[in-house]
């Protein structure tokens, strides 16, 4: 290969430079499998094994170097080998199923590390959010419709699935959009496109009935003001929870079925129960994954909380894995504040925050990090690992 072809800095890694194919291979498939998160499972499969081809052809071929794993690289490490020990040491009943348990954790871990190791320059973070609210806004459009139509009851994107999944994905782009909304410099008709998103997603959001969801994002709402560098905290928290308030009446009210569905108790408690008497079973190593309704007389797949169900498909190993994936993704963060630069690095920063928080407060209620809403974390997560990376 000449030198024409390759060219190597001693800072910084221009990918566009060194091989304009499959860059661009990699970073249009980035973009078209976000645009398919919400929209299409065919697309985002087929867009996310042609990033993946580009990726790996340009880092082995081109760049010949072994991507960055990051702290949080290294916890979702952890957690495929606590998935290995629970294969081995697990009473597995349906061991296909098990197998079939760890597909979403390495699509998490593969698309962290290419957007973590790829995504260099504001032009591709751009990108990227014009991606997330473009696709969404249409999925939030095509699931009102249903509402509207009587199909469904509460809001269900098609390509997110069950409505406490849709609220996951949802309560995270809303942090995203927020960040970008108070931290962005924009013009007065786009950031008028922005505020409509972000109504948009809002409604949507309470529209899922997904209250685990929905007291993510009041906990970012929170939480941001605080790591924005808003010299006037108090006020800004007070203010959030008051426009939050507002749609949150203003909505149910006019949506009888809403309130009644919110104010449900549910079977969670009488779910929970029977899941820490599976969990003792096997308390190690727990039972599998994709095994809860074969313990259980309930017709439930799974605990609805990311903590409980983690014990009982992986048992404490499974959970203390978890927990290093957390603590990978608060050193992370921690150490990408350092590269801030200016106030479009920051709002990625705080969004990444945001989706951390959203998956780890709605995770006490539903089975957080999984389908696409994890993808979204991993991709928000890579973006933080990557402003360590030099333009």
């Amino acid at each position: 290969m000449g030198e024409s072809t390759i060219k190597i800095r001693n800072h910084g890694d221009d990918f566009s430079a060194k091989s304009p194919i499959f860059y661009w291979i990699s970073i249009v498939g980035l973009i078209v499998t976000i645009i398919n998160l919400p929209l299409s499972e065919t697309g985002k499969t087929i867009s996310l094994a042609i990033t993946a081809c580009g990726f790996i052809i340009l880092y082995s071929a081109y760049y010949r170097k072994i991507p960055r794993l990051h702290p949080i690289g290294i916890g979702f490490l952890i957690m495929i080998m606590a998935f290995i020990a629970t294969s081995l040491f697990a009473p597995i009943i349906d061991r296909e199923s098990h197998v079939k348990g760890i597909h979403n954790l390495l699509k998490m871990f593969l698309v962290f590390i290419i957007v973590a190791n790829l995504v260099k320059t504001d032009k591709e973070r751009n990108a990227i959010v014009a991606a997330f609210f473009a696709s969404l806004a249409v999925g939030e459009l095509w699931g009102i419709w249903d509402i509207i139509n009587g199909k469904k009851q509460g809001l269900e994107i098609y390509s997110l699935g069950h409505f406490n999944h849709t609220g996951i994905y949802l309560a995270i782009m809303l942090t995203l959009n927020l960040s970008v909304l108070q931290l962005f410099k924009v013009r007065n008709l786009l950031k008028a496109g922005i505020i409509a998103a972000f109504l948009l997603s809002l409604v949507s959001l309470i529209l899922t009935t997904s209250r685990g969801s929905i007291l993510g994002f009041l906990c970012f709402l929170i939480l941001s003001p605080f790591i924005m560098k808003d010299h006037k905290v108090i006020l800004r928290v007070i203010l959030n929870i008051v426009i939050f308030a507002l749609f949150f009446i203003l909505i149910t009210y006019f949506y009888k079925q809403l309130s009644s569905k919110l104010l449900s108790s549910g079977l969670r408690l009488e779910v929970w129960k029977d899941a820490i008497n599976v969990f003792m079973n096997s308390p190690i190593f727990g039972v599998g994954f994709n095994q809860y309704n074969k313990w259980v007389t309930l017709k439930v797949f799974h605990a609805h909380s990311l903590y409980i169900n983690t014990l009982v498909q992986s048992g404490i190993v499974g959970l203390l894995a978890l927990m290093s994936l957390f603590w990978g993704f608060l050193k992370t963060w921690v150490n990408a504040k350092k590269y801030i630069e200016n106030e479009k690095m920051r709002a990625f920063w705080v969004a990444s925050f945001g989706a951390f928080v959203v998956v780890a407060v709605s995770g006490i209620f539903n089975t957080a990090l999984q389908s696409e809403h994890g993808l979204a974390f991993s991709i928000l997560s890579g973006i933080c690992a990557g402003l360590q990376n030099k333009q």
